[in-house]
């Protein structure tokens, strides 16, 4: 120990142990106790502010590290780069880390240090002899070396620390000081000036608050003090006071904090209740012995454990009276305690009886918090009281700024709080926590009026059906809800736009309620949300879950979505009705999609076999921009195609693509395919980026999940997107998009590669219909495979029918083909307008190409369903697939514009003789130019019909004229 009557005299002895690098007992890591938990962190700030003249010639550098109020081990590394400076050179790797982990729902206290931020850190002290003063906030040892300071035995650094400050007096917390540091306390005797140190911990506490621009001034922060220790000791642990909730509470209504504007107060007292550590009095822990040798002598503030006392001072503000928990039977509470207790302010009462229609304490006037835990109505019990129901009576509970009501009769049959809750409109806090009375709101709009509100918690209301609606407590920030398994539905209309923090735990810790069937069937968040904590219990009533992320500067439309407004209630049929929920979800990042893996999981809490997943950065964009009617409607080729935006001048005057679409829907069967959402269906809109490689593993493996949930996928006017499916998503997953059964990408001017994958196994398997229009970048929609040692059986596009494509200029090809592809087997229209770079629409790997010559008929590919090939404006186009085509049901060819493209399809010989060759839309010249291998092969112009528009080119001058 070391002998210090102030923080000057502590400052003076524990220098020489910083200072001393030779002797044998030297220790690099020194820990300082204070005097018994209270002054140790005045005195390490007094080190870092006024050192001696010693210390500051030992020391290059002196680095203040204080997080007493521990949140992470990330948290303290961003303190450590704030004290040195590094702020703006490593913001960015946190801003980076900390938007990844909000997103995979990464609970705070546990994210971990930043390594390339470590490093600069690092970088940084190497150079310095430093020495390290450091308040940890944590339970344990914190390792300073992997938040970046430098290893105290090999850099000379050396490190003061202490577990104590913002009044942590936990007496157990000692022992976990590693035994290689040094240990030391300061002691000065009994006889010391206990709440002297006291002071100097509260004077360290307004310090912090000073910093957020709040003036607690040190003698309101020792009041505050001593209120909770004064209390605290007097409860002899058989009181709960719930120090984290309610002490900013009951320091306001006391009136220790006043003054100043209303909300001002609150605001104070809440800021200093966050620089207190309040954990181990919540906890009941030993305390150290100094609490002990403090004066807490005080009439004003009262807590009662024993069954009887006599009646309560006048002079008291705060009184606490209550039976021990572990007591089968309450106390009565008689009538003619509080005549005197005008000036009573803060009253809870645990275990009592007591009338509720006339309370014994209807004469405090003054009363601002009201608690009652464990509390019955003195009538239910045979009581015979006279009933006082005036309102004038108890017109004091008007005046209440707390409600805490817990596990007592509700509704409280009190005069005006039974009448309406309007009658208090000065609440700030609600409580109304299991109450031993179902209870059900009469009214929709019960606190309309109650627009002082700032927190509400209803947990384990379990009966409750309906939520009030709250939109009118414009101040209400914290709503909780755990436990209220009975509730049918809560939206965005109910709730203010003020609502920071929301909590719907339906089952926590309660081995009961985890029992019960949770009922609620609609859910509607609105809001700038990251992430979402979904509960455990499965919520298999739940028939509607509505979430838009897309919020604006903190407005919230309390309207359901646009997209969500059509959704209804479906059942299907299997064995037996069974009901499922509908999900519409919109969200502004991919990134989200984590906190939504539940809805195409196996392990899943809601039974989802519907969702419709809007992933775009603006509100106006409803996803449904490749249909214009109602969900539901249908939406053919033709009509898509004409609501897509073509160029003003075509080569051609003779043709549309309004004709060309509608010669589509009725010569082919196979292309009156329909732009229908399916069951599980996503629209990707503006301001949609790709997941990088950077994101975490989570969110790319959420987002693989859904694209391979997906059945129909929309892809539009995203200024950003590189891929719809890059291949640091999917890898080496042997299993890519095999639920997606029609794809629509448009409008989305940085894509390069649709579809960058890799082909391990199955892929696409589903697919029917891809279209694609107005891709500027593209230079392929498939990727090629980079493993050509396919198996044969793992068959991928076994469903693909159509292909269409329009306006892709830099386009160069559209699919790789090897042996697992069974494209070809399927296709039945290929549709290609105005793509300027095409030169193959279908590559061909070589050991594919091999196989085509050794095994196949004739050497040529066969595309035994391909009936329709439509090419306009192909200008670069000189092969449709690498190998040679064989398409013995081809029935009609649009061709315009595809002047290097030399061979058609061959197809069946036997057409001539049946008398109906394939009818051939072309130009002459072009015609006349094709190449042919004969008769036998299929391949000869009298197995086709073509036919020749009289006008296929634009008109230009045949000479030039001088002047």
């Amino acid at each position: 120990d070391i002998s210090a009557v102030d923080v000057k005299t502590a400052v003076q002895q524990i220098s020489p142990y910083l200072e001393d690098y030779t002797s044998n007992d030297a220790r690099q890591v020194i820990y300082f106790d204070g005097w018994y938990g209270l002054g140790a962190s005045a005195v390490l700030r007094a080190i870092v502010e006024q050192p001696t003249p010693s210390l500051r010639e030992k020391f290059d550098r002196i680095i203040h590290i204080d997080y007493s109020m521990w949140k992470s081990r990330r948290a303290l590394q961003r303190v450590i780069a704030d004290e040195l400076k590094l702020t703006q050179q490593v913001a960015v790797d946190f801003d980076r880390h900390d938007e990844e982990d909000d997103f995979s729902g990464v609970d705070h206290g546990s994210r971990a240090e930043v390594r390339g931020v470590m490093a600069a850190i690092t970088r940084y002290l190497v150079q310095y002899r430093c020495l390290v003063v450091f308040h940890n906030g944590s339970d344990g040892m914190v390792d300073l070396t992997s938040c970046g300071i430098p290893q105290p035995e090999i850099f000379n650094t050396k490190v003061l620390w202490t577990f104590r400050g913002r009044l942590r007096l936990n007496a157990g917390i000692h022992e976990n000081v590693d035994a290689s540091h040094l240990y030391l306390f300061a002691y000065h005797g009994r006889n010391s000036n206990w709440n002297a140190h006291l002071a100097k911990e509260a004077r360290e506490v307004s310090l912090y608050t000073h910093k957020l621009g709040l003036g607690v001034t040190p003698k309101i922060a020792i009041e505050c003090c001593l209120y909770l220790l004064s209390l605290n000791n007097q409860g002899k642990k058989m009181i709960d006071y719930n120090w984290a909730t309610h002490a900013s509470c009951y320091w306001v209504c006391d009136g220790i904090i006043g003054g100043g504007q209303d909300n001002q107060k609150w605001e104070v007292a809440h800021a200093l209740q966050q620089h207190i550590r309040l954990e181990d009095y919540s906890s009941n822990v030993e305390l150290l012995g100094s609490v002990n040798m403090l004066d807490l002598s005080s009439k004003q503030w009262i807590s009662i454990t024993d069954s009887y006392f006599k009646e309560v001072p006048p002079e008291a503000t705060t009184l606490f009276y209550g039976s021990k928990k572990s007591s089968p039977q309450a106390v009565s509470l008689p009538s003619d305690k509080f005549h005197k207790a005008d000036q009573l302010r803060v009253l809870k009462l645990c275990g009592c009886t007591f009338s509720f229609s006339s309370p014994p304490f209807h004469c405090c006037h003054n009363l601002r918090f009201l608690g009652l835990d464990r509390c019955m109505d003195g009538l239910q019990h045979g009581e015979e009281e006279e009933e006082e129901k005036t309102v004038n009576q108890c017109g004091n509970f008007s005046m209440l700024w707390v409600l805490d009501v817990c596990h007592t009769d509700w509704p409280l049959a009190f005069p005006q709080i039974n009448l309406a809750w309007r009658r208090l409109p000065n609440l700030h806090k609600l409580q109304v926590v299991e109450p031993t009375n179902p209870w059900e709101t009469e009214r929709r709009d019960e606190f309309m009026a109650m627009v002082n509100l700032e927190l509400l918690d209803l947990s384990g209301n379990s009966t409750i059906q309906v939520l009030p609606s709250l939109s009118g407590a414009t101040s209400l920030k914290t709503l909780i809800l755990d436990g209220c398994v009975g509730l049918e539905h809560v939206g965005p209309q109910q709730l203010p736009p003020s609502l920071e923090s929301f909590s719907l735990n339906t089952a926590g810790e309660d081995e009961d309620l985890k029992k019960k069937n949770v009922e609620i069937s609609y859910i509607s968040l609105a809001g700038c949300l990251r992430s979402i904590s979904w509960p455990k219990t499965k919520m298999y009533k739940l028939r509607l879950l509505c979430i838009d992320t897309r919020a604006r500067g903190g407005e919230v439309d309390n309207r359901k979505p646009a997209w969500s407004r059509d959704c209804s209630l479906m059942v299907y049929r299997q064995d037996e009705v069974k009901e499922y929920c509908h999900a519409s979800v919109a969200v502004a990042d991919m990134r989200f999609l984590q906190s939504l893996e539940f809805l195409w999981t196996w392990a899943r809490i809601i039974r989802c076999d519907k969702w419709n997943l809007c992933l775009s950065s603006t509100s106006d964009d409803d996803g449904r921009g490749c249909h214009k009617e109602k969900m539901g409607s249908h939406y053919s080729t033709g009509q898509l195609a004409a609501a897509l935006s073509m160029p003003k001048s075509l080569t051609y005057h003779d043709i549309s693509i309004e004709q060309i679409s509608a010669k589509i829907d009725i010569s082919s069967s196979s292309s009156s395919a329909q732009f229908l959402p399916l069951d599980l269906h996503m629209d990707i809109g503006e301001g949609i980026s790709d997941v990088t490689d950077k994101s975490s593993t989570r969110a790319r493996d959420a987002i693989r999940s859904v694209m391979d949930s997906v059945q129909s996928l929309h892809v539009h006017d995203s200024s950003s997107i590189t891929s719809v499916a890059p291949e640091h998503t999917f890898g080496t997953y042997i299993s890519i998009m095999n639920g997606l059964k029609w794809c629509c990408v448009e409008r989305c001017p940085k894509l390069d590669t649709v579809f960058a994958t890799n082909y391990y196994y199955i892929c696409f398997s589903q697919l029917e219909i891809f279209w694609a229009a107005h891709l500027l970048m593209a230079r392929s929609v498939w990727s090629r495979p980079r493993d050509l040692s396919l198996d044969s059986g793992d068959l991928s596009f076994t469903r693909l029918r159509t292909i269409r494509l329009h306006f892709c200029p830099r386009l160069i090809y559209v699919l790789p083909m090897a042996s697992n592809n069974t494209l070809s087997k399927v296709l039945e229209t290929l549709h290609i307008h105005c793509c300027g770079d095409l030169k193959q629409v279908f590559l061909v790997e070589q050991e594919f190409l091999e196989k085509i010559a050794a095994r196949h008929e004739k050497g040529m590919l066969g595309f035994p369903n391909l009936k329709s090939l439509y090419l306009y404006d192909l200008i670069s186009l000189q092969q449709i697939c690498e190998a040679k085509m064989f398409a013995p049901k081809l029935e009609t060819i649009y061709i315009r514009g595809c002047w290097g493209l030399r061979r058609l399809p061959a197809t069946d010989s036997r057409r001539r003789e049946d008398g109906r060759p394939v009818a051939v839309d072309c130009e002459k010249d072009w015609w006349d130019k094709l190449e042919w291998d004969g008769m036998e092969s299929g391949h000869h112009p009298s197995l086709f019909q073509p036919s020749h528009s009289k006008y296929y080119k634009r008109r230009h001058l045949r000479s030039t004229v001088l002047r």
